[in-house]
């Protein structure tokens, strides 16, 4: 599979490489398994050849440091093995070698030596703070999330605090480069491309794999990755968890099982995970902000200190995994794989569903502005009478009822209404003007019914339970779905201030 996307971060390589000309710079990489680290320095190095140093677990410290001594040998031209008795003997060469010309080097999975010899990276710090002013050096960092920044720079005692110049985190492909992939490995259909989407997220090594496979569709890649004998990815999210985690494999495990069986309230994961409530903040820090398993929500309208948070797992291969695999260790182990293709095949809708959301959210965000657009939720107002907001029926709708107006009524502020508390609802997507005053309200349907006038205005009357510049703010609706709209519907929404958005519609904006 040919090198995607990662203009910027090739860009940040490039600028520290211009400043390695003057001194010694370094640069950290760091993402999540499978995210490209290893690709990104690669491609960097088909322009700016370097020296590349992979961390081994299988290996000693010594092989290492005598293999790294003999391929800055060969590089800097030495006609004798270098004197590299101990790993600063082999920073000193690399430093001195730096005086003498410029180098780019990289260690990759640098977060192993944690494990292999933690004196590595005291010595890399040491010499670096020597040289740094007379050494030529690009240094690439390059490692696991959680492993690298924890043990390596975060923190005063940390052996490499302040000392890079940059860290790039590297984020999964956004799925209109997945789309891009996807078409180059030969799947045509935008809606096998959306749940493909939904199985692998934005991982690019996943991808590899698909082409590897020769991978049609979802049902394809479930059936020849994951539910046979030989599958490449069976214990893929435990060797993951395991390598990053080590000793507390178990809590971080047990929080992300929580998270995947839809335990979403910190209370409820520390208690779903056998954890204090009053212990589980570091864990989730590290799951959401170091590697990116965890994603924090808040509804849109709610500031940053809101205690109406969620958790949702932020890794679409981890929610495959947890859902088709872990619940269905017996089975596989068993290999009654064709009766969990069949659950898959049942549950897929359902499945996709949230991924489809996500696409959807990357179509607003590419073809409008906001300052916040997100999900929101919260409760549902009710009137003075008891009556639910949202209780009209769908033979009470009509375009001349809910003509197009600049402003809705639903606006009018609570206490206006004599508003009071009722069910929870969720909107999957409300995205928030501050400037022009305007709310867009959003619905994504990834089903084979398609959207009815009722669905409509569901949301317009859900709509009427956010509480955001209340009798000011505009209006306006969307509704994407899978499934081409009725012609009753269509014209409906022509006369009823919604925006339809088929999936044909969403794929020129997302392709585009």
């Amino acid at each position: 599979m040919r090198f995607y996307d990662r203009q910027d971060e090739m860009a940040q390589l490039r600028a520290l490489s211009k400043a390695a000309d003057r001194k010694a710079v370094i640069c950290v990489i760091t993402g999540v398994r499978r995210v490209g680290k290893t690709e990104l320095v690669k491609e960097f190095f088909k322009k700016d050849d370097g020296l590349y140093f992979f961390a081994d677990n299988s290996k000693t410290s010594s092989q290492h440091l005598s293999e790294f001594s003999e391929k800055l040998r060969q590089r800097t031209g030495s006609s004798e093995r270098m004197a590299t008795r101990t790993w600063d003997d082999f920073f000193n060469d690399l430093f001195e070698a730096g005086k003498r010309q410029k180098l780019i080097v990289a260690f990759d999975e640098f977060q192993r030596f944690s494990t292999i010899d933690r004196g590595v990276p005291f010595s890399l710090q040491q010499h670096f703070d020597l040289h740094r002013a007379d050494s030529k050096l690009l240094i690439l960092l390059s490692g696991s999330s959680f492993g690298m920044l924890m043990r390596m720079f975060i923190g005063q005692d940390a052996p490499l605090f302040q000392r890079p110049s940059n860290t790039i985190h590297l984020r999964q492909f956004d799925f209109q480069t997945v789309c891009t992939v996807l078409e180059d490995l030969g799947v045509k259909s935008f809606a096998d491309k959306v749940e493909l989407y939904a199985l692998f997220g934005g991982i690019p090594k996943y991808y590899d794999l698909l082409e590897d496979y020769s991978v049609a569709n979802a049902d394809d890649a479930l059936e020849k990755m994951v539910f046979n004998t030989q599958a490449p990815l069976r214990d893929e999210v435990k060797s993951v968890i395991m390598e990053e985690f080590g000793k507390e494999t178990a809590t971080y495990y047990g929080i992300l099982c929580a998270a995947a069986f839809g335990k979403t309230k910190a209370n409820e994961i520390a208690d779903c995970a056998g954890i204090k409530a009053t212990s589980l903040a570091p864990y989730l820090f590290d799951l959401t902000e170091l590697l990116g398993a965890l994603k924090k929500e808040l509804p849109v309208t709610e500031d940053i200190k809101s205690k109406k948070a969620r958790y949702y797992l932020d890794n679409n291969f981890f929610k495959t995994w947890f859902r088709f695999i872990h619940k269905n260790r017996a089975e596989i182990e068993l290999g009654r794989f064709d009766g969990l293709l069949q659950q898959f095949k049942r549950e897929k809708e359902a499945f996709t569903g949230p991924a489809f959301e996500s696409v959807c959210c990357q179509y607003l965000a590419k073809t409008a502005s906001f300052d916040r657009l997100g999900k929101w939720w919260g409760k549902e107002r009710k009137n003075t009478a008891g009556n639910e907001v949202s209780s009209l029926k769908e033979n009470r709708f009509s375009s001349k009822s809910y003509a197009k107006t600049p402003r809705s009524e639903a606006n009018s502020k609570p206490e206006e209404t004599g508003a009071k508390a009722g069910n929870s609802i969720e909107i999957d997507l409300v995205g928030l003007d501050e400037k022009n005053s305007t709310a867009t309200f959003s619905e994504c349907k990834w089903q084979e019914k398609p959207p009815s006038i009722a669905d409509l205005e569901r949301l317009r009357q859900k709509a009427r339970s956010v509480n955001w510049k209340n009798g000011v703010r505009v209006e306006k609706f969307v509704i994407f779905s899978k499934t081409p709209f009725g012609s009753k519907t269509t014209e409906y929404a022509k006369h009823s201030n919604f925006t339809l958005v088929s999936l044909k519609e969403l794929e020129r904006g997302m392709t585009e």
